[in-house]
């Protein structure tokens, strides 16, 4: 398929709806728009004919659809448009042309989106705290001793090396979380019956929501309780535990102090005994 020419379509009016009249903003002699040509591109949002909203929210429903079998792309479509259009419109572009525009918004619409899957949890970053066979406690170490290369298996050239959470993984040895039905983390399992019967108040949690992006959300939920209970045992702080789990999982402390927060309202709610 030929590639359309945008600035023809729409800024020189060869669009059938526009019936050849050139855009009243397109500076013929500098091929620019003037409604963001040295300033912000809220006017070309508000007034270009171009509609620089549907093209973003176009852009932002493609991505959305790429994960469809992980997220429902119809609840996300709206205020990730939206959230993402407030952002751009506080932007200047240094050529003021609707292919760059729409270069820009392509861009933003692909970021944007996959912070959201990676907040939810949908999506997980390649980097090393995220992957199942680094060490929670400091020092950091790959805990992987084989992969799995051209069918064979080779010893971890990584394995025993003391790694830095955020840095990249390794693409043979990576292993981000996943979620089986008996949903269990590497480790020690705690031998008390209150966090055994708290697992299980997660886990039924997970296993009975039906919204997939809620249940990404509790999944990961699962894994912060989890690595707290544990680091909590080998006698961190809660605060030097939620430090570690943010390092280890690559979300900010607020993330996860926001979920654990989430956590204890939960089993309030469903534990008589918790408090």
């Amino acid at each position: 398929m030929a590639k359309k020419d945008m600035v023809a379509l729409f800024c020189k009016g060869k669009e059938r709806r526009f019936r050849g009249i050139v855009c009243k903003h397109y500076d013929t002699d500098a091929d620019e728009c003037r409604l963001f040509r040295e300033r912000p591109m809220r006017d070309v949002f508000e007034k270009g004919r171009c509609e620089p909203y549907e093209m973003l929210k176009r852009a932002v429903r493609r991505n959305l659809y790429g994960y469809s079998d992980r997220i429902a792309p119809e609840e996300h479509i709206e205020p990730t448009t939206f959230l993402t259009s407030v952002r751009i419109k506080k932007k200047g572009l240094k050529h003021p042309k609707l292919p760059v525009l729409k270069a820009y918004i392509n861009r933003s619409a692909y970021n944007d989106v996959i912070e959201l899957l990676m907040e939810e949890g949908v999506l997980w970053p390649s980097i090393c705290g995220i992957c199942v066979h680094l060490s929670v406690p400091k020092p950091h170490v790959c805990q992987r001793e084989h992969i799995m290369v051209d069918g064979k298996r080779i010893e971890n050239p990584h394995h025993g090396e003391t790694r830095i959470p955020s840095s990249q993984a390794c693409k043979k040895g990576f292993e981000p979380p996943v979620f089986e039905e008996n949903f269990d983390i590497p480790g020690p399992e705690p031998d008390s019956p209150v966090i055994i019967e708290m697992k299980t108040a997660l886990t039924k949690r997970i296993k009975g929501e039906t919204n997939k992006n809620v249940r990404r959300k509790h999944e990961r939920q699962y894994v912060v309780f989890c690595r707290f209970v544990r680091l909590n045992q080998e006698g961190y702080s809660e605060r030097e535990a939620l430090e570690r789990i943010a390092e280890v999982l690559g979300v900010s402390l607020r993330t996860v102090e926001r979920d654990m927060a989430e956590i204890r309202n939960f089993l309030r709610e469903v534990m008589s005994f918790y408090c």
